[in-house]
Order: structure tokens, then C-alpha cells, then sequence
């Protein structure tokens, strides 16, 4: 049976309450959703308001594989695991990697992910509670 949250998961951008600063006739997610381009962000707020909810629908609105991780309880060696999937899957347009609580990686961790994300291989899709302004490293 399958979850009562997952039922009421919103489908769509439009189905997503709130962040109407984002998501909209123009705004910048759907814009990027209807043109097919997404770029890597890091989306920034407290737990429970949807972070996840918008980056699986941003992946799957693309049509691009969605590979969600947590910096608090995944290492260097599952993010180049995921990495390794850009290999073995040619039929979508490309890999979104969902990293929760970034903040919490390190350097090191985030470095590895830099040369995919500046090439556009993978797309970046971060969710912190801290402010990224502090608790990210800078690239």
C-alpha cells in the first residue's frame, strides 16, 4: 500500500503550494521545466516545505534520472557510485543529483562533483536548513 504522503506528492509545478516567486507563468522553474533546461541550485528552507518534492518533479518533468543522496549519512564513495550511472542509462537527457543537507559535506565531496556539474553532465539539486551563503563551500 503505498504511503498516504506519497498519494498527495504533488505531480506537477502547478500543484506545488507556494513559491509563486518560482514557480508560475514565467517564473524561472517552469521556465526552465517548459524550455527543458535546468542549471544547478540549492534550494534553501526549513524541513517539510518541499525541497525534495520539487527537485524529483524538476528530474522527472525533464526527463532526466533522479538520484537522491544525504550528506549526513552518504560518503565520497556513494556520490562517484551515482556518478557512475551517467554510463548506464543513454535513453533520458541526463542525471539530476538531489544532495540533502549539503552543508554537511565536505570539500572534498563537493570538489568531486564540480568537473560533472560544470561540464552539464549532471545537474545539481542541493537542500540545506543552513544558509548556503555560510555553509557551502565556495567553488
Amino acid at each position: 500500500m503505498e504511503p498516504l504522503a506519497s498519494k498527495l506528492r504533488p505531480k506537477t509545478l502547478s500543484d506545488v503550494l507556494g513559491q509563486r516567486h518560482l514557480i508560475g507563468e514565467g517564473k524561472l522553474l517552469t521556465s526552465m521545466v517548459n524550455k527543458n533546461t535546468l542549471m544547478n541550485m540549492i534550494f534553501y528552507g526549513p524541513p517539510g516545505i518541499g525541497k525534495t518534492t520539487v527537485a524529483r518533479l524538476l528530474a522527472d518533468l525533464t526527463d532526466r534520472k533522479f538520484i537522491s543522496l544525504n550528506a549526513s549519512t552518504d560518503s565520497l564513495k556513494d556520490v562517484k557510485s551515482a556518478l557512475d550511472e551517467l554510463n548506464m542509462f543513454m535513453g533520458q537527457k541526463g542525471l539530476v543529483i538531489y544532495i540533502d543537507e549539503i552543508h554537511m559535506f565536505n570539500k572534498r565531496n563537493q570538489q568531486v562533483l564540480l568537473d560533472y556539474m560544470e561540464s552539464g553532465r549532471v545537474i545539481l539539486v542541493g537542500s540545506t536548513t543552513e544558509n548556503p551563503h555560510f555553509a557551502v563551500f565556495k567553488a
